[in-house]
Order: C-alpha cells, then sequence, then structure tokens
C-alpha cells in the first residue's frame, strides 16, 4: 500500500462488517429496504446499471454493479422473497449464470445507518461550530453525499476507528526505503495542516497518524 494506505484510520471490525450486504436465494427482504441500504452505503441509483458503485430496479427487479465484484448482479424479487441472482453481461444486459449467494461492500470507507445521523451531527457540533462547510458536509452526511470527500469527520460516525494496521491480527509489515516514506509523509502532513486551517478544522487533531506511530504498533516491521 501507499503511505497513505498504511496511516489511515478506518471504521472498527464491527462496523466493518454490518457494512457489508449479504444476500442469497430465499432471502426475505423488501426490495424497498434493499434499495435503502445501498443508498446509504453509498451506491447511486441509475436507469441502467453499467458502472462501478451503482444500482437500477425494474419492477421487482434490482440490478446492482458491486464495488468488489467485477460484473452486475441481477437480484429477482417473488414477492418479499429473493427467487434469483444472476450475472449480467454489461453490454448486452441479458443474464449470464446463476449465484446463490453475494455480498455487497459499501461505496467508501464510512458507514451508519440513518438512526445514527442524529447523534452523528451532534458529536460534529461538540467541536465544531456550525460555519457554511461544516452545515455543507451535515447536509451531505444527511443525503448519504459524497462521502469521500467527508474522511475528517470518521471519528464522529465511528467513535471506535482504528488504525488500519490494528484491524490484521500479527501483521508483518515490509517498509521499502522508509526514510523517502517519512520525507514523503512530512510534505503530506504540510498540506493537510494547510487545509484544515484553511477550513478551520477545530475536530479531533489525532486523527491523522504518522509513520512514526504506526511502527509503534505491535507488528513485525521490515526495513
Amino acid at each position: 500500500t501507499c503511505t497513505e494506505g498504511i496511516t489511515k484510520q478506518m471504521m472498527s471490525k464491527e462496523k466493518i462488517k454490518a457494512s457489508t450486504i449479504k444476500l442469497h436465494v430465499g432471502q426475505v427482504i423488501k426490495l424497498n429496504k434493499l434499495v435503502e441500504q445501498l443508498v446509504i452505503r453509498g451506491y447511486k441509483k441509475v436507469s441502467i446499471t453499467e458502472e462501478l458503485g451503482t444500482f437500477s430496479v425494474r419492477g421487482s427487479i434490482v440490478d446492482i454493479y458491486p464495488i468488489n465484484k467485477d460484473t452486475v448482479y441481477r437480484i429477482n424479487f417473488f414477492d418479499d422473497e429473493i427467487e434469483t441472482i444472476k450475472k449480467v453481461n454489461i453490454t448486452t444486459q441479458m443474464s449470464e449464470g446463476k449465484e446463490e449467494i453475494i455480498h455487497i461492500f459499501p461505496l467508501y470507507d464510512m458507514y451508519y445507518d440513518n438512526t445514527e445521523i442524529d447523534t452523528i451531527e451532534k458529536n460534529i457540533l461538540k467541536d465544531h461550530s456550525l460555519t457554511e462547510k461544516v452545515e455543507k458536509d451535515l447536509r451531505k452526511i444527511k443525503n448519504y453525499d459524497s462521502l469521500d470527500q467527508l474522511y475528517i469527520y470518521l471519528p464522529y460516525i465511528d467513535p471506535n476507528y482504528t488504525p488500519f494496521i490494528t484491524l490484521f491480527d500479527n501483521p508483518i509489515c515490509f517498509f521499502e526505503d522508509l526514510n523517502n516514506i517519512i520525507d514523503h509523509q512530512k510534505a503530506a502532513i504540510t498540506e493537510i495542516t494547510e487545509y484544515l486551517l484553511s477550513v478551520k478544522y477545530t475536530g479531533k487533531k489525532d486523527f491523522f497518524l504518522t509513520v512514526e506511530e504506526i511502527l509503534s504498533f505491535p507488528s513485525k516491521n521490515i526495513f
């Protein structure tokens, strides 16, 4: 991974597991509930599903292009039960093969359901004044809009957030040219600091980790 990847903060394991949608043939789930689950995971509703992270609805059929798959899947409902799950050829829009079960990952690294939004907003406003930018960001959070631009709010969305490296049991990290990595991050930290000052960020100052901090976590480091 890159320097930004190894120093990234992530949702807790529990939150990551909860963010994955599991669908199987014979499962009872209302179609509109599935649509809601896709939306809060960042998927966009379109007329025809051709791009990653999109889905479409036609009657009792939902087409989904999961971020973790290389093809579109067609979910066919009979009332509130999943009758079939089929792969779809993006070019012809025809079904190609059946699946019994699929897992759909969220589009972004942040996941929350609509029952958590009020608490998230209250937590953010404890540390931030209601500036024009914060108000705009809160609207995005409520509408699940542009979540990839709201990473600095992860501590308020999941207070149990954790460094990427802690998600692994007994990690072994290979660092190629450590001094260069550290120099690269120093430049990145300068950019981050300038950005946070420009937007008057007053949130959790320890949210952005350094490479040196990552080296202090329990892991086997090889240089």
